[in-house]
């Protein structure tokens, strides 16, 4: 299966018809030999050449050279797109694999290179071509194999693929891998004596390429499997997968090649060129992949946007409908409880002379029943409002509305409440920024419990937003009711013990979240409690 046909995305090997092609293709220049097909372009130098001009003699003569030249040149090539496209990947993804890989593989095409700019006498050298050729040959290959080796060793040591110095880490391992290539080719470029590397009599003809050949071999079969567990996909799988015409390569050329650009000379450097491109089809499968994956997600992302913004027009219209009704029905329920409590008060004021102790402390619970329930319906009108009737936005005092807020709460003379930060102008709401401290300095002073109550109001100013705390030492509140405090009719208290509806925190909750803001509860069991909230330092956003 391809890729453009799997099911999925998620795809760490080259399909298996790629990899019987890649096969196919490392065999079929042997079966095409023993069929008679001979890929050779050596020339016998000496002989003449007749009922030719001396130019087209010199081209013929020179026609193995030129199919070297462009053989070799075609995989420096690959090797040159293969590092441009790792660098691109890496760009994308910020795995070390590609780059690292491909720097590997460009330097080995700058061997390769070199070899052949050697060799055609494009830059200079001072070795026979006899010995320079298939010496430094040998060498590019036994380089290509353990420069490999070398950066899938570094990615297998070096675990964290995404690290904050990965680019550094491929700019060093570069500099290096850039400095053996340049070491090797001055060497071969200023030896005058190269040994000799073709021994046409012997059963291995070219000793030299055996050792890459085994290099391979022990990479094919133990190293790239290990790399590719570690690090899955489809471009580590076709490092491994190139293994197979590395290895065809060397067969060639140590077990058949006995002369320059002989038959299996050929085939060598066509089926190296292969070897060059399935690293370079594996990235670009990677690559493909990889923008496929960005551009699923995008679809998703945007499916997943699209529903949220229809959950979210959906959940503002039912949260608008349960406030109208809250609103409708406090609003209605106040007809009938003021009847209750008109009833209520004729009653005990008609049969007071008839009612016993027992009767009169019930009528007075009734009664008290009565005044709760209107405040809860008071304290349900009042939380329905908070968003959804805007007041305009003003210049705020603190400084000054916070002293109007204690004169209007009256606390005994034994409570003291204190402003012990400069307070700032705000933009806001006034109503609702008066009932969050109402609500904050009034629970403070109704619940203190100390002889001599203390109560801190201050702000400071963090980042975008003003930080106002009340703080107070009352009786503290467990960390385990820190949440429940701010739920809607959630009172900690008996509310037979203290005249509470359970609605103020919560409305003060609503008021400051609706501003953009935050609050939150510190406090200490026996120790006090400090309410925290924010106000953005522009207003609500």
């Amino acid at each position: 299966m391809s890729l453009a046909q799997s099911p999925t995305l998620n795809i760490t090997k080259i399909p298996k018809k790629w990899v019987i092609a890649l096969i196919v293709i490392c065999i079929l220049p042997y079966l095409l030999n023993v069929f008679g097909v001979d890929f050779s372009t050596s020339k016998n130098l000496s002989a003449p050449i007749e009922n030719v001009s001396e130019i087209d003699g010199m081209f013929y003569k020179l026609s193995g050279a030129f199919s070297h030249t462009l053989l070799e040149w075609s995989a420096f090539c690959t090797a040159l797109f293969t590092v441009i496209l790792a660098f691109v990947h890496f760009g994308i993804k910020k795995d070390l694999t590609t780059p690292i890989i491909g720097m590997a593989l460009f330097f080995a095409g700058c061997m390769d290179a070199f070899h052949t700019l050697a060799a055609d006498r494009l830059i200079e050298a001072v070795a026979d071509n006899r010995n320079l050729i298939p010496f430094t040959w040998a060498i590019c290959r036994l380089f290509n194999a353990l420069i490999m080796i070398a950066g899938v060793g570094l990615l297998l040591m070096n675990r964290n693929e995404r690290s904050s110095g990965s680019t550094k880490f491929v700019i060093g391992v570069s500099v290096g891998f850039g400095f053996a290539a340049y070491s090797i080719i001055n060497y071969c470029a200023t030896s005058e004596l190269l040994p000799q590397t073709m021994f046409p009599e012997s059963i291995i003809t070219r000793p030299f390429d055996v050792l890459p050949l085994i290099v391979f071999i022990i990479a094919g079969l133990f190293i790239y499997p290990r790399f590719y567990r570690a690090r899955p996909s489809l471009f580590s799988h076709a490092m491994l997968v190139s293994v197979i015409p590395q290895i065809a390569t060397q067969l060639h050329m140590s077990f058949g090649s006995v002369a320059l650009f002989d038959n299996h000379f050929n085939i060598a450097h066509f089926l190296k060129i292969i070897a060059y491109i399935v690293p370079f089809l594996g990235l670009l499968l990677d690559y493909v992949r990889t923008y496929r994956e960005e551009e699923i997600t995008i679809k998703q992302l945007k499916t997943t946007q699209h529903a949220l913004v229809e959950q979210t027009q959906l959940l503002v219209h039912k949260n608008k409908e349960l406030n109208d009704f809250a609103y409708i029905v406090s609003h209605d329920l106040k007809a009938p409880l003021r009847a209750i409590g008109s009833l209520a008060d004729w009653i005990a004021s008609d049969y007071a002379d008839k009612f016993d102790a027992d009767g009169k402390e019930q009528m007075g619970l009734l009664k008290g029943r009565v005044v709760r329930m209107h405040n809860l319906i008071e304290g349900i009108l009042q939380y329905s409002r908070i968003g959804r009737i805007n007041e305009a936005k003003q210049k705020v005092d603190t400084a000054k509305l916070v002293p109007e807020v204690v004169d209007s709460i009256a606390p005994p003379e034994e409570i003291s409440i204190t402003v012990v930060d400069k307070l700032p102008e705000i933009t806001f709401e006034k109503t609702r920024i008066i009932q969050v401290f109402q609500n904050l300095i009034g629970n403070a002073v109704k619940y203190m419990d100390k002889d001599i109550g203390v109560v801190k109001v201050g702000c400071k100013f963090e980042e975008d937003y003003w930080k106002f705390h009340v703080a107070d030492n009352g009786p503290g509140i467990d960390e385990k009711y820190h949440a429940k405090v701010f739920q809607i009719f959630q009172t900690l208290n008996p509310r037979d013990e203290v005249e509470s509806t359970g609605v103020g925190l919560s409305v003060v909750k609503k008021i400051v979240e609706t501003s953009g803001g935050q609050i939150w509860i510190e406090s200490e069991v026996g120790a006090g409690s400090t309410f925290y909230f924010t106000i953005p330092h522009k207003g609500r956003e």
